[in-house]
């Protein structure tokens, strides 16, 4: 037989996992919104970097993007594997 302090615990730990089986739903969606927000932060922080760069291309600074690389029509992967935005770079020089 239980003691009265023991049913309380059993019926406790009960509810508590009915709560958390019905909450299970929400947790997906708060693991699915923080995988979200690590792919928006790396996101982000790809477009500071291609900012970064068209403001050095802007600025025309010696060792920039913008002296370092011109496009190539004629690259390819083999070739030259360095794809920037769905473009290739070659160097020059």
């Amino acid at each position: 037989m239980m003691t009265q302090p023991q049913a309380g615990t059993v019926a406790g730990r009960q509810m508590v996992q009915q709560l958390l089986m019905a909450h299970a739903p929400l947790r997906s969606d708060v693991a699915a919104l923080r995988k979200g927000l690590e792919v928006l932060d790396a996101a982000t922080t790809r477009a500071e970097d291609i900012e970064e760069l068209l403001r050095d291309q802007k600025q025309d600074r010696p060792g920039s993007f913008s002296q370092a690389v011109t496009p190539s029509a004629m690259c390819n992967r083999s070739s030259h594997p360095q794809i920037l935005e769905g473009r290739c770079y070659r160097g020059v020089g």
